[in-house]
């Protein structure tokens, strides 16, 4: 009885990780944080590892600790263009879209554990890639406020010019009038 509810609370803890994490990541306002999330939930499961974003053509890295290696630059390089997305052993390679993941320490010696975390951890890697492509979205929403601002504000600023040269011309019309009829008036006696 002791051993399943010791599993049965790790399991609870073990989602609630992904569940927070799922709730968290979004809040977070770039790719940087939302590494920094994802490189959490590596943290609390007590992994060690790295994570690629490949977004429009560029790579960025983030590992567990501290930067990133060539090595496991290299090989994250190598596994993604030769479709080598293994896991094997105490190494465990994820992707999904945008996101790749490269753990090295998988808790090999309890299977039911290595089987929740890898489960979890592709879970949370697909839940990086919706936010990844919902970053760019936002980014190019806002990058369309901001043209369609620019638009508004050059749109007013000739429609004030417009109502300003039609003043102008209205009150030189008005001259002209005046001074014509003046003209007529003066040729007529």
């Amino acid at each position: 009885w002791r051993v399943l509810r010791y599993t049965t609370s790790h399991l609870r803890d073990e989602l609630a990780v992904v569940t927070q994490y799922i709730h968290d990541r979004i809040a977070v306002k770039n790719r940087d944080e939302l590494a920094e999330l994802l490189l959490e939930v590596f943290r609390v499961y007590g992994l060690d590892g790295c994570v690629q974003f490949m977004v429009e053509g560029d790579s960025e890295y983030w590992c567990s600790h501290d930067e990133i290696g060539p090595l496991e630059q290299a090989a994250f390089d190598y596994m993604v263009e030769h479709n080598e997305l293994q896991t094997r052993g105490a190494r465990k390679v994820s992707q999904f879209g945008q996101v790749t993941i490269l753990i090295s320490n998988m808790p090999i010696e309890d299977l039911a554990r290595y089987d929740r975390i890898n489960t979890n951890l592709d879970l949370v890697v697909e839940a990086t890639d919706a936010r990844i492509s919902s970053l760019k979205y936002e980014a190019d929403l806002s990058a369309q406020r901001a043209l369609l601002n620019e638009v508004e504000k050059r749109a007013q600023a000739a429609l004030v010019s417009i109502e300003e040269r039609y003043r102008q011309h209205q009150s030189r019309s008005h001259e002209l009038l005046t001074e014509l009829g003046g003209t007529i008036e003066s040729q007529y006696y």
